[in-house]
């Protein structure tokens, strides 16, 4: 369980891989992963702090 998960068992793993972002559920991998650009995520990071 992550540290930041605040108990409720709810992670996802993000990996920064050259010029992309990955993003996938630490609970079932299988599932797949998305890939955003690093332009992609630095927006989806700006917002999330304004929110």
């Amino acid at each position: 369980m992550s540290s930041y998960s605040d108990g409720a068992n709810n992670c996802l793993e993000v990996a920064h891989c050259r010029r992309k972002v990955g993003l996938w559920d630490t609970k079932d991998r299988g599932l797949g992963h998305l890939e955003f650009t690093l332009e992609q995520w630095q927006w989806f990071v700006d917002t999330a702090k304004r929110s």
